[in-house]
């Protein structure tokens, strides 16, 4: 005989997602009931576990609180989770740099729901970057961007404007086919501007020991030197 006879009066009821039909076959000893979940699956769940509240729907429930509430174990929750430690732990190592310094999560993103309803999935070798540095983490301030992209953003960065174009040190040496160290020196030692993009020159020179060669003295494989002819 079946158990769970208390179970028995539960068609028409709802139970969080899933709403009894009908009375279905015993299965272990169990009454059973059919079911239709609040997402559309349907199927054949216990009696006293629906009572109990034990099970709450298809299993659609769980996904749903594990993509929108619990993904700690995801690549969003743990930018997330960095995010909001380094902005208001005020223990974290790298606070100073961040909450310390004014930077601010707006409250809307104290919900890691709110967070991945607003950025999304995050692309594979991306980061959370504010494009504007000095700016809150919020939707209208922060994007996925990779790596290089972000770091081009970063305080430490130098820009220099010339003809009224303003990039960092590393997008002019990229554009000018130089390395980026290279140019970077060039300015700390006073470098004129017509002369910064020129090609590195050979080790140990400088542009004012750059020019024609004077002839050597020919020397033939035996002797004294050929004299030069004016």
């Amino acid at each position: 005989m079946a158990r769970g006879r208390a179970t028995s009066n539960l068609l028409g009821q709802c139970f969080v997602y899933l709403t009894v039909l009908a009375e279905a076959p015993p299965h272990n000893g169990r009454v059973m009931y059919y079911c239709v979940c609040k997402c559309g699956n349907s199927g054949n769940f216990s009696g006293s576990r629906l009572v109990s509240r034990i099970t709450k729907s298809c299993g659609c429930l769980r996904d749903e609180k594990r993509t929108k509430h619990g993904q700690y174990k995801s690549p969003e929750y743990t930018v997330w989770a960095s995010m909001m430690n380094r902005c208001r732990n005020t223990n974290a190592p790298n606070y100073p740099r961040y909450g310390g310094r004014g930077i601010t999560v707006v409250k809307h993103w104290h919900s890691f729901a709110n967070f991945i309803a607003d950025m999304g999935q995050r692309p594979a070798q991306h980061t959370l970057e504010r494009i504007d540095n000095n700016g809150a983490y919020c939707p209208e301030n922060c994007i996925w961007a990779t790596r290089k992209t972000q770091q081009r953003n970063t305080r430490r960065n130098h820009y220099l404007t010339i003809d009224g174009v303003t990039l960092t040190l590393v997008e002019w040496a990229e554009r000018q086919g130089i390395h980026r160290n290279t140019l970077d020196q060039r300015i700390k030692a006073g470098w004129p501007l017509e002369l910064l993009f020129l090609p590195p020159f050979p080790q140990g020179k400088r542009p004012h020991q750059l020019g024609p060669k004077k002839p050597r003295a020919l020397r033939p494989k035996f002797g004294p030197p050929i004299p030069q002819v004016s």
